[in-house]
């Protein structure tokens, strides 16, 4: 079996490790509270799947549980499957001011998903 090339430059640069960075177990955890993105200590967090969203909605939930005064709302986008699918779940997220995750697979779908968002400057 031929093992398939990936493409390194669809990776974030990654975040500093708690080592790199000098971070203790008792230093305060940075807090999304205060930016931009949450209102009222609400941040929407759309996840976007072409399945049924069960893993985003798990990661979204257990990362969110670190800051307890946050409340996350979680919108599922389940069976994506086509680009033209991620045009509509980008305008919604831009009206509510939210964030996208995906745990999506396709590459078609990712690259439509991602030039729509930086199209409107939705985080992805």
């Amino acid at each position: 079996f031929a093992t398939p090339m990936f493409d390194k430059s669809i990776i974030p640069p990654r975040s500093m490790s708690p080592r790199e960075t000098g971070a203790t177990p008792d230093s305060p955890k940075p807090s999304p509270v205060g930016s931009p993105l949450v209102k009222d200590k609400k941040l929407h967090v759309y996840v976007v799947d072409d399945c049924i969203g069960e893993c985003g909605e798990r990661m979204v939930t257990t990362v969110g549980g670190q800051w307890p005064n946050l409340d996350l709302v979680v919108e599922i986008c389940a069976h994506t499957r086509d680009p033209e699918m991620v045009k509509p779940i980008v305008q919604e997220v831009l009206q509510v001011g939210g964030i996208i995750i995906h745990t999506l697979v396709e590459e078609p779908i990712i690259q439509a998903l991602m030039e729509e968002a930086e199209k409107y400057g939705v985080m992805v």
